[in-house]
């Protein structure tokens, strides 16, 4: 008979043993990702690939790259303050069964609970080729089962939870037990789970986009992704030296597939928000990751520059651009109607539409051409500008505008009134300062156009609606126009 030695305590126990007859520990190891009965020395399970627990167990303190999962509860504080310490230690104690559920539903391991944080390992007890794939999936369906746990929890304490998720993989130290210590892509995980790889997204439906687009993308869900995507009429167009092909959906497709091929946990995370309305974007982002074996299987950031267009939910236009080149992202961003909005066909908003175009490519010839010889400038805020004359104010002006900000941008927020001769606006100029940063300089307007031409601006504090809409009047703007306006917005 030949003795089974326990890999728990090293007893040798008789070869018909299950259990090891001094710590009690299964001696017929089974995969704990699909439940399958595994060999004996076995790295990996047969029936589903996942790593076998207690395989090539890391020493004491050995490095190990692992997929990491940071997740914690968002509104956890108010949870805490609407409910007595019984109930909340009810609701943590589901929260944590639920989550430890998934992560080892997913091949996982919980290494740690912190207050409402989850940290979960993939990859610590043996390294696996789909590691971060599982990561990945884990961290969605941890977010989906607590929606789903979100109509238990109503219905028992009056509370709906939300979840944030972060990862990363990368390098940690294993210490015994497969405790995981504290590194750099720990932290890394944690600091996306705050959204470092989304935080410059905002709420407007283009950002929302782009947040529902990364995520999809990290989890590799093909089909919601290209839903995504206009059916017909999206149209992908690279202005990089060395870019992409272009097409319509099926380059969307094809594009996801090449990249999830080449990584096992390539992400997109957004670099910067250069400017946005409801239907426009332009933003700076980084496609990230490691690369397969095949390919050397090394880290890579691949920073690029993206002009998108979304209308009802999905991209109709998405033309990438180098990650450095702020002025043609602004200028196609204003191309594209960026900053628009508000504006119409009467002659004073096509006016402003060429302006703020013309503007946003920084082209002063352009805009000289857009003014008349005798333009004037008159500024009733408190503290404003002095009065300009001619076209030599204006470029004056301009300069100064320019010189501000390398990607100062004008935006019209609102048009108060129009008709065919006077406007009355509030807009926006915005971009990030050389040295102050991000800023916004609002500013209200009502101006006159005659033949194509600015022929006078008088500028007053931006939400001054009475004094812009009694001046607008004063100029020959006529009331019914004013009405139209109004109701266009």
């Amino acid at each position: 008979m030949t003795p089974l030695n326990c890999a728990s305590c090293g007893h040798a126990n008789r070869d018909s043993a299950r259990f090891c007859a001094v710590c009690g520990d299964g001696l017929v190891p089974s995969c704990s990702f699909c439940g399958a009965a595994v060999e004996a020395g076995a790295q990996f399970c047969d029936a589903c690939g996942a790593p076998v627990a207690g395989a090539r167990e890391p020493p004491s303190g050995a490095r190990r790259v692992v997929s990491v999962v940071f997740a914690d509860l968002a509104g956890s504080t108010e949870l805490q303050e609407s409910l007595d310490a019984e109930s909340v230690r009810r609701v943590m104690e589901r929260f944590y069964e639920a989550m430890r559920s998934v992560v080892q539903s997913h091949g996982g391991q919980v290494a740690k609970f912190i207050g409402d944080a989850v940290v979960a390992v993939f990859g610590a007890r043996g390294v696996g080729e789909h590691d971060a794939l599982r990561a990945v999936r884990a961290a969605a369906a941890m977010v989906s089962d607590l929606a789903e746990l979100g109509d238990e929890f109503e219905r028992g304490w009056g509370v709906r939870l939300a979840m944030r998720t972060g990862v990363n993989t990368g390098e940690l130290v294993v210490g015994e037990d497969q405790e995981i210590l504290v590194g750099d892509t720990m932290n890394t995980a944690a600091r996306l789970e705050l959204g470092g790889g989304l935080a410059a997204l905002g709420d407007r439906a283009p950002e929302r986009w782009w947040a529902r687009y990364a995520r999809l993308f990290a989890a590799r869900e093909l089909d919601p992704a290209l839903a995504l995507f206009a059916a017909e009429g999206c149209e992908f167009l690279d202005r990089r030296r060395f870019g992409w092909e272009t097409g319509g959906q099926e380059r969307a497709a094809a594009h996801l597939r090449t990249s999830w091929a080449g990584s096992t946990d390539i992400r997109v995370e957004v670099e910067e928000v250069l400017a946005c309305d409801e239907r426009v974007i332009a933003l700076r982002l980084n496609w990230q990751g490691t690369t397969s074996k095949a390919t050397g299987g090394g880290r890579f950031v691949l920073p690029v520059g993206a002009v998108s267009v979304i209308e009802s939910g999905r991209a109709v236009r998405w033309e990438q651009f180098e990650s450095e080149d702020r002025e043609a992202m602004l200028a196609r961003y204003a191309e594209l109607g960026g900053g628009q909005r508000s504006l119409g066909e009467l002659p004073p908003e096509r006016y402003c539409t060429e302006v703020v175009r013309r503007f946003a490519a920084r082209d002063l010839q352009a805009l000289l051409e857009l003014h008349a010889e005798d333009w004037t400038l008159v500024d009733h805020r408190a503290l404003g500008w002095e009065e300009m004359r001619g076209l030599d104010g204006y470029r004056e002006g301009m300069r100064s505008l320019f010189s501000m900000s390398p990607d100062i941008r004008v935006e019209i927020d609102d048009v108060l009134a129009c008709d065919e001769r006077v406007i009355a606006t509030r807009l926006g100029y915005r971009g990030i300062g050389r040295q102050a940063g991000e800023f916004e300089f609002l500013i209200g307007n009502v101006t006159v156009v005659e033949g194509g031409r600015g022929v006078s601006v008088e500028l007053y504090d931006y939400d001054d609606d009475a004094a812009m809409l009694a001046r607008y009047a004063e100029l020959g703007g006529r009331p019914e126009e004013t009405d139209t306006a109004t109701a266009r917005l």
